[in-house]
């Protein structure tokens, strides 16, 4: 996204608080398929000179996102809807690509991984989204809590099949 900023005049600026020696461990794809909805989203609806904001951080054992911008915001009257798979609005469809589809979309993968997605919006201001995420957290190699994701039992027993793994990534061989 950082080319997309450039390219569009768009401030981008990424910052994370996730605590010292945090890992998390939780279905990563579908994070990173809210996170570019919520971007993609922030970036088309802004305008030259704007802003976005992507934050990271822990709250307790949840994993809270946010994606913050300065473009043109959310009605109030459409706030309610917002997350509703819809149309496209007739007046944005001359200025905006897109099926309506996105919020709809990354609120069910929100909503699958135990959390939340929320908007805070204010017409000609901007908006925010905010999600929050239920996720194991391992510290110093100890499982402190397992979130959403039950790792003893995730998957299938597979000890009586053999393994292959491919790293394409030199650095991890």
């Amino acid at each position: 996204f950082s080319k997309m900023a450039q390219e569009s005049d768009i401030s981008f600026d990424v910052s994370f608080d996730l605590g010292e020696d945090k890992i998390f461990f939780g279905d990563m794809a579908r994070v990173a398929q809210v996170v570019k909805i919520l971007l993609s989203n922030a970036f088309k609806f802004n305008k030259k000179g704007g802003f976005v904001e992507l934050k990271i951080s822990r709250v307790g054992d949840l994993l809270e996102i946010s994606v913050r911008d300065g473009g043109i915001g959310i009605a109030a009257e459409n706030l309610e809807s917002i997350f509703s798979a819809h149309q496209v609005d007739s007046s944005l469809i001359r200025n905006y690509e897109g099926s309506g589809l996105g919020l709809s979309i990354a609120s069910k993968l929100v909503g699958a991984m135990n959390g939340k997605l929320e908007v805070f919006s204010e017409q000609g201001v901007g908006s925010e989204f905010v999600f929050d995420a239920e996720f194991g957290v391992v510290q110093n190699g100890v499982i402190e809590s397992k979130g959403f994701i039950d790792v003893e039992n995730s998957y299938p027993d597979s000890s009586h099949l053999n393994h292959l793994l491919v790293e394409a990534n030199l650095v991890n061989q």
